[in-house]
């Protein structure tokens, strides 16, 4: 699954997930949907500057937030030009 810009009810459904668990460092982020489409399972590539990523699985539906390591993403999202 590409990475993409999430829509509007995506960014509040994982905006809460992650604020939940207290994850900062996520101005920016992208997503990958699972697998299983219409799951509510997000992988987050979360920035502040577009360069340095961290990643996490997110599930909306019960808000569990689980930090990944950069070795089980196979692609990190591609830095964008302002």
């Amino acid at each position: 699954m590409p990475w993409r810009e999430p829509d509007a009810s995506e960014v509040e459904a994982i905006g809460e997930a992650l604020a939940k668990a207290r994850i900062a460092g996520c101005k920016e982020f992208q997503v990958r949907e699972s697998a299983e489409a219409g799951s509510g399972d997000y992988l987050i590539g979360c920035s502040l500057d577009r360069q340095t990523w961290s990643y996490y699985q997110v599930s909306v539906s019960d808000q569990r937030v689980t930090p990944l390591t950069s070795n089980t993403v196979s692609q990190a999202p591609e830095a964008k030009s302002n």
